[in-house]
Formats: structure tokens, C-alpha cells, sequence
């Protein structure tokens, strides 16, 4: 590539959300910056943090990210998780991994289809343009007048003005003084108070004291409070990367018990199959004991009455547990009201008394807490933040989340199996609903 020029590229997405055909196009200027790969386009739910921003519920919050490889010449995309859903071409893309786009890919990520409908690459010239414009040399300056020879200069320094009234009468004279029209001298006027020297001098040092102080005050203000931000960021930072170190090493945990297990015949992952006759959507997030005792809790899941699901979780006790509701925009009728009442974040108090509807606040008195499923065995409470997915161990931080995320604390019921977890038998449940109460059996 020539070094005068340099090189661009433009990607455009289309996709169908809700019965709508949506075009989205994407230049190297709009994507985002990454220190390993350059501009990067990234794909999800959390509309600050990615490019191309997909209301579906099945997308995860930063679900895969798009590149353009300047030697091979290839845009590749990448999963952002191990546990989100992304095909290519028909092919499994899996996490750590990366396929190749082209004109006309299908990039499936969780139910959306999207389709590359084109992709561009160009050279740019590069310009000497360094934000001065440099006049031509032949121009007048701006703001500069040259007068001809035969112009008569505007004299300032006029101290008469002889007047003809009458072409046939004796000129009158009419001395207007332009440098003093005050008939009384200076020296005779008296001068105001704020006029003195002596006070103007105490007046503007008086002013520039209290400038001065006020400005040592930000700046130490500011030297302050970036400390203390400094301070937080470090402590935060440093139990993130323990938090992440335990999340990951949980995960390779896992990763070895499951394919020990399938080595032997144990298969002992997910064996519970979800379907609903409900006409609308199911929301709902499961809790569970790992095989290495571990407690681990992920959502969302999304179930309709078109087809079951298979919820994946890996153990080998005889139970789940189940936290689930029917969709009902709780949470963002939650976030419209608290938002103009509260600063964030808010106390799980006001959470509470929203969802349950003691608040005044929801108009409605609507007892969202009551439209959820509720079994008959043992609860747990545990934290779930919408609408971004999650996926936890132990005390949940999360990190990096958008400003309508919210936490809540909910209760999830238990379920057990029919059949032992090592077996091959699914057991299999139904969600129906009865009005808005939620209910789920299982099924012989």
C-alpha cells in the first residue's frame, strides 16, 4: 500500500427484527478502536459498547466482534463468550476461534440472522493538511484596508467643521470641538468614588484574590476527588482480575470433568427439557451446583410456545433451580420510573417496592413479584441483572454494565429431576399459564 494513501473499508448488515428489514453500513471511522486488532466492529445488546447494536433477546450484551485483517485482505469475526450461540455460514463458530466473511455471509448469533450484503475496501489519498490554511501571496490581508492616492484619510484629529448653509450667504462657522465637549474642564469636575486610583488598585486585587483562591480550591478539589477515583479504580481492578481468574479456572474445571464424564459414558450436562403453551414469551435464569461445588447462576434463556428448550447447566445433583416470569417489561417500566426520581444506582429497597407495588411510583400498583412462576419446593435468592446476560460464581461482580442494567435479588425455586442427572432420559416441563400466574409441571 502506497504510504501516501491509506486504506478504508465499509461492511453493510441486513437483517429482519419484528417484521421490519433493517440496513445497518459500518466504515473503518465509526468502528470501535482495539489495541490488538485496530478498528473493530462489535455486535450486541449494549448499545454503548458496540457498533452494531440488535434488540433481540437472544443476542447477549457483547456477543461477537467483526475485524479486517490488512494482510490477508479478510474481514474475521470472533465470539465475545464461550457461551453465546454464533454460526457462520452454517458453521459453528466457536469461542477462541475465528471465521472468515465475505459478500453474502450468514452470521447467525443466537435467533437473529444477519446477512453481509456487501464489503468494500479502497485507498484513500492522504492529504498535507496540517488545520492552517496558508493566503495566497498576491491577497490583502483580512481586516487591512490600502486607500488610493486620490482617497482623503479620515483625519480623527478635526477640531472645526466650517459649514455653508446658503450658497449666497456669508459662511457661518460652527466650531464643534470633537476632542472636548464638555464645556467644564476635568480639573474642575468632581470624580466618583470607584474612580480613585488608590480604590480601582484595591478593587481588581480584591477580584484577583478571590479568582485565585477559587481556582487553588478546583484545582485541589480536583487533585482530590482524582485520587480517590484512582484509589477506587485500583481496588476494583484488582478484585475484577481475582474474580475473572476464579471465573476462568472454574471454567477449565469444568471443561476437564465434562470430557472425563463423556470419556466414560457419564454424561451428566443438562437433561431437562423446557416447552411452553404460553403465547408469550418466557424469561427465566437458572442456579446450579457445578461438578466441582461451585455455585453457578446464568440467564437470560428465552422460551416460546413454538419449540422446547434445553437450558445448558452442567451437574450432578438431582435439582435446579429455576427463577422464571412471564415477559412483561417489568424492568423497563422499573428503569422509566426510578430514573426520574432517583440517582443511580438505586438501593434494593426502591427495587422492591416498585416490583411488588408498595411504591408510589408504580401507577399501577401493579405486584410484579406475584406474576412469576413459584414452586413448591426449597428457595434461594440470588442476584439477576437485566437486561444484559450473565453468568456467575459465587458473589456476583459485575463489571462494565450499561446504565439501564439493573440488579435485582429474586427468588429461585427448586426442580428436581425425574431421572438421575447420568442418565439419557430428559426430564421434560411445561409452563402454562393461568391468567398471569405462571405454572409448571412436569411431565410423565
Amino acid at each position: 500500500m502506497n504510504a501516501l494513501t491509506s486504506q478504508q473499508w465499509v461492511i453493510a448488515f441486513q437483517w429482519n427484527y419484528n417484521g421490519n428489514l433493517i440496513n445497518k453500513k459500518i466504515s473503518k471511522q465509526e468502528a470501535t478502536r482495539d489495541n490488538l486488532n485496530g478498528a473493530v466492529i462489535r455486535i450486541g445488546r449494549e448499545k454503548p459498547s458496540c457498533n452494531l447494536y440488535l434488540e433481540d433477546i437472544s443476542v447477549s450484551g457483547q456477543h461477537a466482534e467483526i475485524y479486517f485483517d490488512e494482510q490477508q485482505q479478510k474481514f474475521f469475526i470472533k465470539s465475545l463468550s464461550p457461551k453465546n450461540t454464533t454460526k457462520v455460514d452454517g458453521q459453528d463458530l466457536v469461542y477462541g476461534e475465528e471465521l472468515p466473511l465475505k459478500n453474502g455471509s450468514n452470521i447467525v448469533l443466537g435467533q437473529l440472522n444477519i446477512e453481509v450484503t456487501n464489503i468494500q475496501v479502497y485507498e484513500l489519498e492522504a492529504t498535507n493538511y496540517s488545520g492552517f490554511v496558508n493566503p495566497k501571496p498576491n491577497s490583502n490581508p483580512v481586516n487591512s484596508v490600502s486607500p488610493s492616492s486620490n482617497s482623503n484619510p479620515v483625519n480623527s484629529n478635526i477640531s472645526s467643521i466650517p459649514v455653508n448653509l446658503n450658497p449666497n450667504s456669508n459662511p457661518v462657522n460652527l466650531n464643534v470641538n470633537l476632542r472636548n465637549t464638555d464645556p467644564e474642564p476635568d480639573s474642575n469636575k468632581s470624580k466618583r468614588w470607584w474612580q480613585e486610583p488608590t480604590i480601582q488598585v484595591a478593587i481588581i486585587s480584591a477580584v484577583v484574590g478571590i479568582v485565585t483562591a477559587a481556582v487553588t480550591w478546583y484545582n485541589n478539589n480536583q487533585t482530590q476527588q482524582t485520587e480517590i477515583l484512582k484509589s477506587q479504580l485500583a481496588t476494583n481492578s484488582a478484585e475484577k482480575l481475582k474474580y475473572i481468574e476464579r471465573l476462568e479456572s472454574h471454567k477449565k474445571e469444568v471443561i476437564k470433568l465434562l470430557e472425563k464424564d463423556e470419556k466414560t459414558g457419564n454424561l451428566i450436562y443438562s437433561r431437562l427439557q423446557l416447552t411452553s403453551d404460553c403465547n408469550k414469551f418466557i424469561t427465566f435464569a437458572v442456579s446450579y451446583i457445578a461438578p466441582n461445588d461451585v455455585e453457578e447462576t446464568k440467564g437470560w434463556f428465552n422460551l416460546t410456545n413454538e419449540r422446547p428448550i434445553v437450558p445448558s447447566f452442567y451437574t450432578k445433583k438431582t435439582f435446579i433451580r429455576l427463577h422464571a416470569y412471564i415477559e412483561d417489561s417489568r424492568y423497563t417500566n422499573l428503569y422509566n420510573a426510578l430514573k426520574q426520581s432517583y440517582t443511580e444506582p438505586w438501593k434494593q429497597e426502591d427495587i422492591d417496592k416498585y416490583l411488588d407495588g408498595s411504591s408510589e411510583l408504580n401507577k399501577e400498583k401493579t405486584n410484579y413479584r406475584n406474576k412469576q412462576w413459584k414452586g413448591n419446593d426449597g428457595l434461594v435468592e440470588r442476584k439477576i441483572i437485566y437486561p444484559s446476560d450473565f453468568d456467575y460464581i459465587e458473589n456476583p461482580l459485575f463489571f462494565d454494565r450499561d446504565k439501564k442494567d439493573i440488579i435485582d435479588k429474586v427468588k429461585f425455586y427448586t426442580l428436581n429431576f425425574m431421572y438421575a442427572p447420568s442418565g439419557t432420559q430428559y426430564t421434560k416441563a411445561k409452563f402454562s399459564c393461568e391468567g398471569e400466574n405462571l405454572t409448571l409441571k412436569i411431565e410423565e
